[in-house]
Order: C-alpha cells, then sequence, then structure tokens
C-alpha cells in the first residue's frame, strides 16, 4: 500500500508555503515523487491493517520530505541554509547551516522541515551494539 498525495492536506499542514511564491500543484507532485524515491513509500498490507500508525507515520515523514524539497526549491538561487546576517546598503547577506555531524545531517537541516524530518528519524539511524570476545561460551 502507498501513500498518495493530498495537496490539500498538504498545504493544510504546511501554512507557511501558500505566500505569493506557494508552489504550483505540478511542482508538488513532481517533488512527491522525490520525496518518494528518496525515502520509499511502500509499506506492507498486512502492516497498514494492523498498526495503521505506521501508515500515519510514513506519511507525515513524506509530507516533511515534500516541505524540505519545495523549501529548498522556491529559495532564491545560492540560497542554502537559513539567513546568518543581512546588510542593506550595497546588499549584503551570508547564510549559515545549523551545525551537524555529518554531510547528510548538514543538508536535512538546511529548513524547519528537514530538521523536523531529521529529528524524527534519528531512532532509525542507531544501530546496535556486537560485543567481541576472544573466547566464546555458551551461557554467557
Amino acid at each position: 500500500m502507498a501513500e498518495e498525495l493530498s495537496i490539500s492536506e498538504f498545504r493544510a499542514m504546511f501554512p507557511g508555503l501558500q505566500d505569493e511564491s506557494a508552489p504550483t500543484d505540478v511542482l508538488l507532485e513532481m517533488l512527491w515523487e522525490q520525496a518518494v524515491y528518496l525515502f520509499g513509500n511502500i509499506i506492507a498490507e498486512e502492516t497498514a491493517a494492523t498498526n495503521p500508525a505506521k501508515s500515519k507515520e510514513r506519511k507525515m515523514l513524506l509530507y516533511y520530505i515534500l516541505c524540505h524539497l519545495t523549501t529548498l526549491q522556491l529559495q532564491p538561487d545560492g540560497q542554502s541554509g537559513r539567513v546568518q546576517s543581512a546588510t542593506e546598503g550595497s546588499v549584503s547577506v551570508s547564510y549559515d547551516l545549523l551545525k551537524a555531524n555529518s554531510e547528510t545531517a548538514q543538508w536535512w537541516v538546511q529548513t524547519k522541515c528537514g530538521a523536523t524530518y531529521w529529528a524524527m528519524t534519528a531512532r532509525y539511524r542507531r544501530g546496535g551494539c556486537l560485543y567481541g570476545s576472544a573466547h566464546y561460551h555458551p551461557w554467557g
């Protein structure tokens, strides 16, 4: 079962993307395809039926990815990250990324939606611990 894009639901969830530079429906559909490519959009039928929270979580994460991609798309050329400082006389603007510990994280934290997605998916990026030992004993 794949999640479907509801443009009206997306626009209601992110009202900040409804100003004069609001994305067109065609742009949102194209960016939805990119979000699906980045995240995946297939959830097993039995999982969707027995655990609707997983399906809802998947859709929310896809919407945050779509918001991130849309925000990046609508930014003026050359802008990446948040405005760090701006000058009016002779127009000067500098941008700054939120500090993160990886290049992947830095790409996500360029926008509020991306930072939210990155925080919400942190639990999926944690690995397990593997303890090595020179001596194996079956009872510990």
